[in-house]
């Protein structure tokens, strides 16, 4: 009973409801053996259009394949869950106590981001490729959005942590889709075809 209610049933990853306790849990072990956390929420970029033009069968098997391609390109101990909808809410930590040398945040989580964001451009979304009727030129490729905030600089709280990354996926998503920003920096001053911004 308990794996199922912190079992997202579409994606197979954990869910809203683990992903805030963990963080909770999590933000209390960093401050007294002062570790960073890095939290990223991201989406899919025009996600509802999948779903308008191939359903919602389609919509579900895009979010499984993200997920599990995401979590292919994270470390063991990082946490990759589905936050809602098609929005995924990741949290980045150092394992290791002390932290691991050369250990940085959110360049490292910066650094996961680019290569899922490239596997991501490769990947043939079989929901909906050219056999389901998209434009073969499109490839059934898929685009994210995403904001980052890292404890302590950002925020001390779960609750304002996941805002203030959630501040930093709205800019992206404003500047354009496709890119990932971290929270406080400027996205006018972003280059405006870059996928992901440091």
């Amino acid at each position: 009973w308990r794996h199922d209610a912190l079992t997202d049933p579409v994606s197979g990853l954990r869910n809203r409801r683990y992903a805030r306790t963990f963080l909770t849990d999590l933000l209390e072990r960093a401050r007294s053996e002062r570790f960073r956390v890095t939290v990223l929420l991201f989406d899919i970029d025009n996600f509802k259009s999948y779903n308008d033009t191939y359903g919602h069968t389609a919509g579900d098997e895009i979010i499984r394949q993200v997920g599990a391609l995401f979590k292919a390109h994270c470390r063991e101990h990082d946490v990759v869950t589905r936050y809602g909808g098609d929005e995924f809410c990741v949290v980045f930590w150092d394992a290791d106590s002390p932290r691991v040398a050369g250990s940085t945040h959110p360049s490292d989580a910066l650094k996961v981001l680019s290569r899922f964001q490239e596997a991501l451009r490769g990947h043939r979304c079989t929901a909906i490729d050219a056999d389901h009727g998209i434009d073969a030129d499109a490839g059934g490729s898929l685009t994210i959005s995403g904001g980052l905030a890292s404890f302590p600089w950002d925020a001390s709280t779960t609750d304002d942590l996941i805002d203030r990354a959630d501040q930093a996926l709205l800019q992206a998503k404003r500047a354009g889709k496709n890119r990932v920003f971290v929270f406080g920096e400027d996205p006018l001053a972003a280059a405006p075809d870059a996928p992901a911004q440091a």
